[in-house]
């Protein structure tokens, strides 16, 4: 900082900064000393006035009077929260905020550091740049999208450019999803969330963006375990039915490299609008305004070439991993019986896609190197199904928790099968005796939530070995009337 006759104010080297970060995991304790950094930071910079960002995990109408805006951050990919339950946590965020104030999302693109760094340490292998699947990077992105999220922060524990090919594909990754985001750019900025459209499928979510002239539908495809290993998560003849669209509008599926009409019906209930083929996630306009057209298209026309390529090299980087731990684990674990016949379906694809990326045939590229995945996706889960079949949860396993370290887990319980389990080393991990929990560490935290009370236990209900067990439980105070939502977790240990 430079000092002048004000005071401290920030200096010419900081002038790339866009926003300030006042602090993540926020508790009550922190709100007045957050309160007098956003002040002091905003006299020194008084003359740029970038907007304040926070993300606190209590209390979030009082921080959200401090900041220009709250940034929702959790990390689902890797643990035991469903994509589908991360999107409604998301949803309920804007309903604790004090009005007004705009929701960012930060997105993970990575596994959880600590659990990067359990990993290195089973496999002797440095870890830490370890990405996690593109598609998976999509589904936070658009779970984000159809919460209302005005702005995204893409978090990583490693930087973006190293040549390794877990990096690359990352980096690829996250620049295809952002030519996607500034076309749609007005819809993020202002739109506003106007209904949730409903399908057929249990597994499919979407909800509908609005502007003056326009409606933005975003249709998810979530299936269970995909914070872990995404399914093939497509379909055709994928329908939606969309509220209150004007008999005006015509629906297209947008992408960075071209947009698609496709079919419309007038339902009960509004517009069905049907997709010939669907995976994992997609963007559909509907418009009869020739502005709104016109300004989409000049958007594709600066990406389109550019998402072509990236989309066929994804795809191509894709192949050339799964081919690889396919192979691996063909050997060592268990083969996949329609692996191969799946490649070569992918691979076809994929040589098409480049085909037409040389013809400048941009969207026809695009919509190729997307569906060339599918049937990389089918060996991805099988494998993952294979591996975690018995394992109580998937989190129980660092190496199971993704399709990369798969070869890593089969040679971890190999090398367990053949010894004899030691002294549980976690002091009162057995959760038999209060006096071993309390002398070894362990300490039982209460967020106080108004309309909730907690209880934490040693129960011979949850025993799953010996005796006891360890028991949480938060309850509605009056069951007759329980509070809508909870903001953050009201016990923990």
């Amino acid at each position: 900082m430079n000092m002048d006759a004000a005071g401290e104010t920030i200096g010419e080297v900081y002038d790339p900064v866009l926003a300030w970060d006042l602090g993540h995991n926020l508790a009550v304790g922190d709100l007045d000393r957050t309160s007098q950094l956003a002040d002091e930071v905003r006299r020194a910079d008084r003359f740029r006035a970038r907007p304040l960002v926070c993300s606190p995990v209590a209390d979030l109408r009082s921080y959200s009077r401090l900041v220009g805006a709250i940034v929702a951050e959790r990390s689902p990919l890797g643990t035991s929260l469903e994509l589908a339950d991360y999107g409604t946590w998301l949803r309920e965020r804007p309903r604790l905020l004090a009005p007004g104030t705009p929701l960012w999302a930060s997105i993970q693109t990575q596994l959880d550091p600590l659990l990067l760094e359990q990993q290195s340490l089973f496999t002797g292998k440095d870890q830490r740049r370890a990405g996690v699947e593109p598609e998976q990077i999509r589904m936070l992105v658009f779970q984000a999208l159809a919460a209302g999220a005005r702005g995204f922060s893409f978090r990583s524990s490693s930087p973006l450019d190293y040549q390794d090919q877990a990096t690359r594909t990352r980096a690829k990754a996250l620049e295809s999803l952002n030519l996607e985001l500034e076309i749609i750019e007005p819809f993020v900025a202002a739109g506003q969330l106007s209904a949730i459209s409903v399908s057929g499928n249990r597994e499919l979510t979407a909800a509908v963006l609005q502007t003056e002239n326009a409606r933005l539908l975003i249709p998810i495809w979530c299936g269970a375990g995909a914070q872990f290993v995404p399914g093939q998560s497509a379909g055709n003849e994928i329908s939606f039915t969309v509220p209150g669209v004007p008999a005006s509008h015509e629906p297209y599926e947008l992408t960075p490299a071209g947009l698609n009409a496709i079919r419309k019906q007038r339902v009960t209930g509004g517009t069905r609008v049907t997709l010939d083929e669907f995976g994992v996630t997609s963007l559909i306009l509907l418009t009869g305004d020739p502005r709104v057209l016109s300004a989409i298209t000049t958007g594709i026309q600066r990406s389109r070439a550019q998402a072509a390529k990236l989309s066929v090299d994804l795809a191509l980087e894709k192949l050339s991993l799964v081919d690889q731990i396919d192979r691996t684990l063909t050997v060592n674990a268990q083969a996949v019986t329609s692996a191969e016949d799946w490649r070569v379906v992918s691979r076809r694809i994929i040589e098409q896609a480049e085909l037409r990326l040389v013809a400048q045939d941009y969207k026809t590229a695009y919509i190729l190197a997307h569906r060339s995945t599918r049937a990389l996706r089918l060996i991805e889960r099988s494998h993952w199904e294979a591996a975690v079949a018995k394992l109580g949860t998937p989190a129980s396993s660092p190496l199971a928790v993704g399709f990369a370290t798969l070869p890593e887990h089969w040679r971890m319980v190999e090398t367990l099968n053949g010894v004899q389990p030691g002294r549980n080393q976690l002091n009162g991990g057995n959760f038999e005796n209060l006096d071993a929990l309390v002398s070894g560490g362990w300490e039982h935290i209460q967020h106080a939530e108004n309309g909730v009370k907690t209880v934490v236990e040693l129960a011979p209900q949850a025993a799953r070995s010996g005796k006891l067990g360890l028991r949480l439980r938060a309850t509605a105070a009056d069951p007759k009337s329980p509070p809508a939502m909870i903001e953050s977790p009201p016990v923990w240990i």
